[in-house]
């Protein structure tokens, strides 16, 4: 008789999924009706380079383990929902398929583990000495739970692999808590599918469904008398622009003193004022709210579905114990209709919302990973202990190389010209501003609380401001230091973050300052292609240039050379860290070279110089933490528009010094300005 369970009790669930590419819309359905704590998997079959593939469920990360070699086959994960702290552990490799997680609990842990036998890998002999010393890792933990495809029959107790296996058990004081058939077909039965736990007192209540929409393994879901925390509920900070009171808001808009701004002589003190006068605004209307982020369920998956699965999962229970053909027959008429009713709702939602956003592509991906079907919930978490603001900031400014420019170098570049043409920034109007408005997508927001919504709001009394902010920029060759902050968030780069390096930082600057550089850029851009700056075959950040287009040229020709009964050697080299590690002198020397004017040189002297970086992370429920402000040295401003063109011109001369080289090409694509 099962016992009473309770919501804050630890509920478990393992699948031998046999393909976790497959069913996918069946395994979102039955995630969101059971709702497990932890579900583990065997043979998701999924190899390294696949695993972002793996379908994505809302409030869930996927912890996996991929098979040693190129074997196919096997494997074996974790589906983690959000608020369970677990960490993966180690344990001695062997042959045995294995993945632990320590599960960290109020007062004390439980190790978890997902363990597979491939029969053709591994005998059971072996897989149980494997087994045995992986628990012999986790004696620290008060309760060991595993959930595990062994390959071993337990409803054949005379079976020699079985007694092996049930010896096993009881030498360890564990206990196998599943008593019914876990895989069924039409002419056997057997149960493969285990739970194994040193507490079986523990194991409040064993159920076991089958939905061979899935797999032929039924999911096994498993309470245990183990307190899980609370769990905290996420929350994010958002300005609700739709709650706004439009008459309100342009009675409070046409009252700011806008045109103040433009009468001072300090571009800082004007960006200050605009600033706080366009925050006082918003947090008047439309003050910073925290809201609670729940998990988003797949919008195709309907109530009416999932009740028409319940019907149909029944149906197959009842054939599975009575062997009628009658409920067989019914079986399959509900299994055909919930698959077609599911098509069809999936086919209708993709069909409204795609051609409904057919023309907004940032858009429509935007909603995707809204409701997980592009695979951000199951994307590597920065670990606890590595999610230390001050230490990543630290780490990415850690630079190597020497921080010194070669003076020759620097004063060859300085009185050399490369031609008597010279380039020189001009002031801009009210109509480049808008136009230029128009083009920002990005809805982040920077160190000042500023985005695009707030600025295109405001537009009928600020654009004259705006504009006379920049054009006092351009005149007094000044880039505002509130415009040289910038916010970094740290992502992840690998499956599995060990250590700082495998951190991406992804940098947030102020709305503002992009308007700015898209001026720059707009006016720089014809200069350095009219005068031939840029490299003939530079294939980075141009027009009409990319990884594709230098793809196509190298192709063709090596293949003219191979006609030529010529040999072709090609040199591939990668630049680490290079907009980084980038020396500002050198590049303001090479601008002055290129006919950048010294006046127009001091602006991109203020623009690079005294810049500062802050890191901010997640506490894991919503909350922001942020370290300190420390100033960034060299390289140009990551996410900012005006960077890649400066690089480019940088490495403008990089073919020059390169010997005995038919051909080169530069293409520099791992710099994206989307923020």
């Amino acid at each position: 008789m099962a016992k009473t369970v309770k919501r804050t009790h630890l509920k478990l669930g393992f699948l031998n999924v046999r393909s976790l590419t497959t069913g996918q819309d069946e395994l979102q359905a039955s995630m969101q009706i059971q709702q497990p704590d932890i579900l583990a998997l065997n043979e998701t079959w999924l190899q390294e380079d696949a695993v972002k593939y793996a379908p994505s469920f809302s409030g869930y990360s996927l912890k996996h383990r991929s098979r040693p070699g190129d074997r196919r086959g096997g494997r074996v994960g974790f589906y983690v929902k959000r608020g369970i702290r677990v960490h993966v552990r180690s344990h001695p490799e062997s042959a045995l398929e294995q993945l632990w997680l320590e599960v960290c609990l109020p007062g004390y842990k439980v190790a978890v583990g997902t363990v597979y036998r491939s029969e053709s890998i591994i005998s059971v002999a072996k897989a149980i000495e494997a087994l045995a010393e992986s628990i012999q890792c986790f004696v620290y933990c008060k309760h060991i739970i595993i959930l595990s495809d062994f390959n071993v029959n337990m409803l054949e107790p005379q079976n020699y692999f079985t007694k092996e296996l049930n010896t096993f058990l009881t030498q360890h004081d564990l206990e196998q808590m599943v008593k019914e058939p876990t895989r069924i077909t039409e002419v056997s039965e057997s149960l493969l599918d285990l739970v194994i736990t040193d507490t079986p007192d523990r194991c409040l209540n064993i159920s076991v469904h089958h939905n061979q929409n899935i797999s032929d393994h039924a999911m096994i879901i498993a309470f245990f008398d183990i307190r899980k925390p609370k769990p905290s509920p996420c929350f994010k900070s958002v300005r609700l622009f739709k709650n706004i009171d439009l008459n309100s808001f342009n009675s409070d808009l046409d009252i700011i003193p806008w045109k103040n701004i433009s009468k001072e002589h300090d571009v800082n003190t004007m960006v200050y004022m605009f600033d706080a006068y366009i925050s006082h605004l918003f947090d008047i209307h439309a003050p910073f709210k925290r809201i609670k982020v729940g998990n988003v369920p797949t919008p195709w998956i309907t109530d009416v579905i999932k009740i028409m699965m319940t019907l149909r999962d029944e149906a197959l229970a009842r054939f599975h114990k009575t062997k009628s053909e009658a409920h067989k027959n019914y079986y399959k008429q509900l299994k055909n209709l919930v698959t077609s009713s599911l098509r069809q709702e999936k086919k209708a939602y993709f069909k409204f919302y795609v051609n409904n956003n057919s023309k907004n592509p940032k858009d429509m991906w935007r909603h995707l990973k809204s409701i997980s079907i592009l695979n951000d919930s199951c994307g590597p978490s920065i670990p606890d202990h590595l999610n230390v603001a001050d230490d990543i900031n630290n780490f990415f400014l850690d630079l190597p190389g020497n921080t010194n420019a070669d003076l020759d170098t620097l004063q060859y570049f300085k009185n050399s010209k490369l031609n008597e043409n010279h380039f020189e920034l001009k002031k801009i109007s009210e109509k480049n501003v808008i136009e230029i408005i128009n083009t920002i997508k990005t809805k982040a927001y920077g160190h000042d609380l500023v985005n695009i919504d707030m600025i295109r709001m405001t537009l009928p009394k600020t654009l004259e401001t705006i504009t006379s902010i920049i054009n006092k920029s351009i005149e007094t060759k000044v880039f505002p230091d509130s415009w040289k902050i910038a916010l970094v968030k740290p992502i992840p780069k690998t499956r599995h973050v060990i250590h700082v390096k495998d951190l991406r930082p992804i940098s947030i600057l102020p709305v503002i300052s992009k308007i700015i550089e898209r001026v720059v850029e707009k006016q720089l851009k014809p200069y350095l292609e009219s005068n031939s700056i840029l490299p003939l075959h530079q294939s980075g950040f141009r027009s009409g240039h990319g990884t594709a287009t230098a793809l196509t040229q190298v192709t063709d020709d090596i293949l003219s050379e191979s006609d030529a009964g010529k040999s072709t050697i090609l040199v591939l080299l990668d630049f680490s860290r290079a907009f980084d590690c980038l020396h500002r002198e050198l590049l303001l020397a090479k601008l002055i070279h290129y006919g950048i004017s010294t006046e127009s040189s001091c602006w991109f002297r203020s623009y690079l110089t005294n810049r500062y970086q802050q890191v901010i992370t997640d506490d894991g429920q919503g909350n922001n933490v942020k370290s300190k402000m420390l100033p960034t040295v060299r390289g140009v401003p990551q996410g900012s528009i005006l960077s890649p063109l400066l690089f480019v011109v940088f490495t403008a001369d990089l073919p020059n010094i390169l010997e005995y080289c038919l051909r080169s090409y530069m293409v520099f694509e791992n710099f994206s300005p989307s923020t």
